[in-house]
């Protein structure tokens, strides 16, 4: 189970699970993770368990919430990150996350061997880069060469709502759409497939009109997405 370590502003240290759906962060005593730090917001940020992943959400706070150093409104939060609130500071501890990353890397990885490489493997080729070695040689390098290989990736088609007549890549292994008010679903990349999830907001997406309940909805080329006034087209690479 993933956990939290809370340093305040003084110091001290506390430890919490992330053992629910939603898990409220702020200096409101009535928060799951009630911060005792004058730089946070009442209700200042969530983190929200969407499928397998905990994905943290700025609250539209006074300060803003950082991860890493970087300012963020949402993060799929991976094992080690540091959440930045005011002068707390909360690490995030999850080893299936790690995990999780190598298996992916792993699978990039036998997408460029021979007799299976595919548009990743091409790629590499036509841009100069080393070929991945034959089967049996690996070499501790080269999952982590392979993990950096761009593979055939998926996109969306903006039929409706701001992203209307542009394709958008799905470079990232998150990308969000709709807005938190109204209604905010993710797209998350996995090894084994692109999945669409709801986030926040009353809205919920929908999936060739059936809505995305609890559980994240794969996805499948030519799916319809709909959530808070957008619509898109899941396009399907390789």
């Amino acid at each position: 189970m993933a956990k939290l370590v809370v340093t305040s502003p003084a110091g001290a240290e506390s430890h919490y699970f992330v053992d629910k759906d939603r898990l409220t962060i702020g200096r409101d005593p009535g928060c799951d993770i009630a911060l005792a730090d004058a730089a946070a917001s009442k209700q200042h940020a969530v983190i929200v368990t969407v499928g397998l992943d905990h994905v943290l959400q700025d609250n539209g706070s006074r300060n803003g919430t950082g991860v890493n150093g970087v300012r963020v409104e949402t993060h799929v939060l991976q094992n080690e990150d540091l959440i930045e609130i005011g002068e707390s500071r909360i690490r995030y501890r999850n080893r299936r996350a790690t995990l999780e990353a190598d298996l992916e890397r792993t699978m990039i990885y036998n997408t460029t061997l021979p007799g299976t490489r595919g548009t990743a493997g091409r790629a590499a080729q036509g841009h100069g880069m080393q070929a991945a070695p034959a089967r049996g040689e690996a070499t501790p390098g080269s999952v982590a060469r392979a993990a950096r290989t761009r593979f055939p990736l998926a996109a969306v088609r903006g039929l409706a709502g701001r992203h209307v007549g542009a394709e958008l890549t799905l470079e990232r292994p998150l990308a969000t759409f709709g807005t938190r008010e109204a209604g905010l679903a993710v797209i998350r990349r996995r090894p084994h497939g692109y999945f669409v999830a709801h986030v926040s907001g009353k809205a919920r997406p929908r999936v060739n009109g059936a809505v995305v309940d609890h559980e994240p909805r794969e996805l499948a080329a030519g799916d319809i997405i709909e959530i808070a006034g957008e619509r898109l087209e899941f396009v399907r690479a390789g």
